[in-house]
């Protein structure tokens, strides 16, 4: 073998050897090696580390199943129970024996009969506590709370959809008990069309089909919750998979009175502000009294949220009137004065102004919350959606393009052009109205002779389709037509 040959040989042997298989392991390495590589492997762990966190329990998930578990709330972080929701007696009531004994004895629950609610349906107003009706349903049953959003479900990936729709139910699987909660559940799973995307659908049949799986398994401790304002905007195969639907209303008077008690009781427990007069405080601790009777008789049609809003701003009252004060205080030659927490110069000599002689008493602090804060308030807050029904009642944003209600349509037989015949034929038939027959007969003539003047120049100028009248057969102008239409 001459020497040409055995370089070449030599060379084959030497690509073969780096070819396979040191070839991938010299790739795994440098990737592994990689400082972008790991900065994604330190960026999973710390993520893995969130889930645990947030589940309060290691359990070993998926790719799919770590996007859903970011969404998952663990009961020990709900600061919310059945009795901090004001009002709505019955509904709890019937919530705590169909959601949460099921969950918490399911030896108790284990027949065909007694079986668990698979879906529970709160609906009614805006506002009215149906989201913290299911924060308080998770925390008393100690279940974790899968909150659902519609962006978690969607990926631009197709059929990413359905796999993270069938990661929420074996996630929720593995940490039984728990509460799968989609809220405004219409713009999810409302009704199926024609003109929806393929991808929405099958996202909705493949929700469907796990949600009725779990009925195999006897034992699974798994519940949808949902809540919305539009149960009718649902589709039909969804509404009957919600065997349990409870209507949440508008609190009544006495509900409402029960609400503003517990509202200003958690107020008094913080603190805030300067706090809130003993009698009104009585009345809080109480759980209602004849001051927030007359307040909640004047609060009518609002929900919950209202009357939240409705306490924040009469705590703002005191709190906005002692800034108010500062704010006087310190552009006036008065002297300085104290703050809130009762430092700075004070006293006497403080109090006195330096030039004009005139005192100020000092001020230590907003004054406490009152009755009459309450009545200010109520002079101008409605309920929120109220504000709108208003605007939109009074024509708002027609002008602008908006939807509302459509403008007064424009008189009959009008030009458009110059001259204004039908604003001045409904001046004399009002003028006819009130004088008697026989000058409502002459304005009536002096009405029609108008209109047959307005027809007749429109049709010597050559007035066409669109431009006053009416269209004739062929779209062609018709003179008689358009003086029988203004007759």
């Amino acid at each position: 073998m001459g020497e040409r040959e055995k370089k070449r040989a030599n060379s084959r042997d030497s690509a073969h050897f780096f070819s396979f298989p040191f070839q991938p392991l010299i790739k795994t390495l440098s990737r592994s090696f990689s400082p972008t590589r790991q900065g994604a492997k330190k960026a999973a762990k710390a993520k893995k580390r969130e889930i645990q966190r947030r589940l309060g329990r290691a359990i070993d998930t998926n790719s799919y199943e770590d996007v859903v578990a970011l969404d998952v709330i663990n009961p020990a972080d709900l600061d919310v129970r059945l009795g901090d929701i004001g009002g709505l007696a019955a509904v709890k009531d019937a919530l705590y024996s169909k959601v949460i004994a099921p969950l918490e004895r399911p030896g108790l629950f284990s027949s065909s009969l007694l079986r668990q609610a698979k879906g529970v349906l709160l609906y009614g107003p805006p506002g009215t506590g149906k989201t913290m009706l299911a924060k308080a349903l998770a925390a008393e049953a100690g279940a974790a709370f899968i909150n659902i959003r519609a962006s978690t479900l969607q990926s631009k990936w197709f059929g990413d959809t359905n796999k993270l729709v069938t990661a929420v139910f074996s996630l929720a699987h593995k940490l039984q008990p728990s509460i799968i909660f989609i809220d405004e559940v219409d713009a999810l799973l409302g009704a199926r069309r024609d003109a929806e995307h393929e991808a929405v659908t099958a996202m909705k049949t493949e929700f469907m089909q796990l949600w009725d799986g779990f009925l195999t398994d006897a034992g699974a401790r798994v519940m949808v919750l949902a809540a919305t304002n539009r149960p009718y905007a649902l589709d039909d195969a969804v509404l009957r998979r919600f065997s349990v639907q409870y209507e949440v209303p508008r609190p009544d008077a006495e509900q409402r009175e029960k609400i503003l008690a517990l509202i200003l009781r958690r107020h008094v427990r913080e603190g805030g502000g300067g706090g809130v007069e003993a009698g009104l405080a009585g009345e809080a601790v109480g759980g209602g009294g004849a001051t927030l009777r007359a307040v909640a008789k004047r609060a009518r049609g609002f929900a919950g949220s209202d009357l939240f809003e409705l306490c924040s701003q009469a705590a703002a009252v005191p709190v906005h009137e002692y800034m108010a004060a500062l704010d006087e205080a310190a552009y006036s030659d008065a002297a300085p004065l104290a703050n809130g927490n009762g430092n700075g110069s004070g006293g006497a000599a403080a109090a006195r102004a330096p030039g004009g002689g005139r005192t100020r008493p000092a001020l230590t602090g907003p004054r406490a919350l009152a009755p009459r804060d309450f009545a200010h308030v109520l002079e101008t807050l409605r309920p929120a959606t109220e504000h709108a029904q208003a605007y939109r009642a009074r024509g708002g944003g027609v002008a602008s393009g908006m939807e509302g209600p459509p403008p007064p349509p424009p008189p009959a037989g009008g030009s458009g052009r110059g001259s204004s015949p039908p604003e001045e034929g409904a001046a004399a038939a009002a003028a006819a109205a009130a004088v008697g027959p026989a000058a409502a007969a002459e304005a009536l003539a002096r009405l029609m002779g108008m209109f047959a003047e307005a027809a007749g120049a429109g049709a010597g100028r050559g007035v066409g389709p669109g431009r006053g009248g009416t269209r004739g057969v062929g779209g062609v102008e018709s003179e008689s037509e358009s003086e029988e239409d203004a007759a």
